[in-house]
């Protein structure tokens, strides 16, 4: 309904969601809008309503379609991934940023569903779940044996890259979705979800390479344990001194963490390559060298020497405190972006179905949320 006073009258619970959701304060979204905070109390209490223009306004700084607007009622979500940041006192308060990307691996884990139905496909994970008790190390060693890792492989990657987009493969072989998006690196380095089919994986754009690298197999040994979850992974490897109260989640991080290390460092490689440079560990040379060696992060190196007694607590402590775990990232092209963004897997159901007339290309647009110019580049890309 659209009033003679050209304001729009629409449920004013709908905007509310829209605010609360989209993690921005009343103070900051009234000062996007160029509007009294006041204005914008009022439209949550249906005191007032939006113009058209306030109302798209709305909907681009909250990240909504318009057509959310004119619904009924808010819309049910899902509930967020749990919160295992506690483990580093991280506050229980996800920025705008990754609010949004949380949401937007929900549709893509709905649409990466439907995707497969239509090509009767399964959804279902390839993997037998594991429990906490089960052991971490020889559960890793399946999975390097399964993926074909062995040492030889690792030193013939040419950089972290290469062994990051290696296993990322491996993973979507298991009907698993990998996704890359960029979110605050202190809100958090990847999330699973594993409430439904098929599970997803997100890993922070953010990070460096090596550090995504790990993230990515920490995050994998979360759906192994069904586990639906949102976490800072190499932080995970610096905590100490944890409470009672987070026991669980301690166990649950420190598993993951167990898997990974293995997974990229096994420890009878480990324990050869620190006895050959025990005298040089924790020079900055001997470090940068065997992160490039093995293509992993100096910080995970360090955690496996730790763990093995080839160094101290102190002296862990005093060299991983500067490490830098992230990188600024540079200019990428539109098909190069949702290549990375979408991984292979996903942007080739996405071509199936489409070839397979099960859906549009206007559809095939909306899901990669590219222009019609860049849709064949990015197919030829993936295809080789």
């Amino acid at each position: 309904m659209k009033p003679a006073n050209n304001k729009i009258k629409i449920n004013p619970k709908l905007i509310e969601w829209a605010i609360v959701t989209s993690g921005l304060d009343t103070a900051q979204l009234a000062k996007k809008l160029k509007i009294h905070e006041e204005t914008l109390f009022k439209w949550i209490k249906g005191e007032d309503f939006p113009t058209l223009k306030e109302l798209e306004a709305l909907a681009s700084y909250t990240k909504r379609p318009l057509a959310a607007f004119f619904l009924p009622s808010p819309p049910k979500e899902k509930s967020l991934p749990k919160d295992y940041r506690v483990i580093y006192k991280k506050p229980g308060k996800f920025s705008p940023t990754t609010l949004w990307t949380i949401r937007e691996a929900r549709r893509l884990q709905e649409i990466g569903k439907i995707l497969l139905e239509n090509l009767r496909l399964t959804t279902k994970p390839s993997i037998e779940f594991v429990t906490l008790n089960t052991n971490a190390e020889e559960i890793a060693l399946e999975y390097r044996g399964l993926f074909q890792i062995n040492e030889e492989l690792q030193k013939k990657w040419k950089n972290a890259y290469e062994a990051f987009n290696y296993f990322k493969k491996e993973i979507e072989k298991l009907n698993i979705f990998v996704f890359q998006f960029s979110m605050p690196i202190e809100d958090a380095r990847g999330f699973t979800l594993t409430d439904e089919e098929p599970f997803v994986i997100v890993i922070n754009s953010k990070e460096s390479i090596e550090a995504r690298l790990f993230t990515l197999l920490h995050e994998f040994a979360h759906t192994l344990l069904n586990d639906l979850q949102i976490d800072l992974p190499e932080n995970s490897l610096l905590s100490s001194n944890v409470t009672n109260e987070v026991n669980e989640v301690n166990r649950i991080e420190k598993w993951c963490n167990e898997f990974a290390s293995e997974l990229l460092f096994p420890r009878s490689i480990a324990k050869r390559v620190f006895k050959e440079n025990i005298k040089t560990i924790l020079k900055d040379d001997t470090l940068k060298r065997l992160s490039k060696t093995y293509k992993i992060s100096k910080t995970m190196l360090l955690y496996k020497a730790l763990k093995l007694g080839y160094i101290g607590r102190k002296e862990y402590e005093e060299k991983t405190k500067n490490i830098k775990s992230y990188e600024e990232s540079g200019f990428q092209t539109a098909h190069k972006k949702c290549i990375n963004e979408k991984g292979e897997k996903f942007i080739q159901l996405v071509d199936s179905n489409l070839e397979n007339g099960n859906i549009s290309f206007t559809d095939a647009l909306d899901y990669l949320r590219v222009k019609a110019e860049h849709y064949e580049k990015i197919i030829q890309s993936i295809k080789g």
